[in-house]
């Protein structure tokens, strides 16, 4: 590839980014959509930006027609979890300012909120790369999350470090969500990779020019 291939190249993957991520904000703004949305980006990023397979927009609305029914029933489970967990923090960060020890307890409210966000996004990224029920899906994104823990962590740093650039300067939400799929994809990948069929773990290899 010579220099001025190489520039195209990276500004074709900077251009279909940011179309990418307006299409990705965009879609969220219902609210009720971000589970779909969350599973169509990573699926869109994989596939198109990561392996130059199909169109943006269609690989896009080919994944929220697939798993639109799926991503919403677990985008509803997780959003009522959130939801009671959070009013438990609220009240029990209260009854500490109170002066009651006991309420400290809303620590462990917060870590339990952290870990349900982090569950959610191995979910609907699991959603995108295999085809399995809901409560398969749920469990073996659970199960991944824990094992390896470690890759986990490294992703909430990741996020953490997305949120505080968005804190930062709002501007920067026409690119970090993107940022962010990019590069939680490829550290999701090195994941489920491990969890694939031989067959489809050869098809992966030979797409992505990896040894795994």
């Amino acid at each position: 590839m010579n220099r001025e291939n190489g520039f195209l190249f990276l500004l074709g993957k900077l251009t279909d980014s940011i179309l990418l991520n307006l299409i990705f904000v965009l879609s969220c703004l219902p609210v009720v959509t971000i589970g779909i949305s969350c599973t169509s980006v990573y699926y869109t990023v994989h596939k198109v930006l990561r392996q130059d397979r199909g169109y943006l927009w269609g690989e896009y609305q080919r994944a929220w027609r697939e798993n639109f029914k799926q991503a919403g029933s677990c985008w509803l489970f997780f959003a009522i979890i959130e939801m009671v967990l959070g009013v438990d923090t609220y009240i029990m960060y209260q009854v500490f300012r109170a002066g009651y020890a006991y309420g400290s307890i809303y620590i462990f409210f917060i870590v339990l909120f952290v870990l349900t966000i982090l569950w959610m996004i191995y979910t609907f990224a699991y959603m995108a790369r295999f085809v399995d029920t809901t409560k398969e899906t749920l469990k073996n994104s659970a199960f991944m999350m824990i094992l390896h823990f470690p890759k986990t962590l490294l992703l909430l740093a990741i996020l953490g470090a997305a949120m505080f650039l968005v804190w930062l300067l709002p501007l920067f939400v026409l690119i970090v969500p993107i940022l962010v799929v990019w590069f939680g994809e490829i550290l999701l990948e090195s994941i489920f990779v491990n969890y694939m069929a031989e067959e489809d773990r050869k098809a992966e290899q030979k797409r992505s020019g990896k040894n795994y």
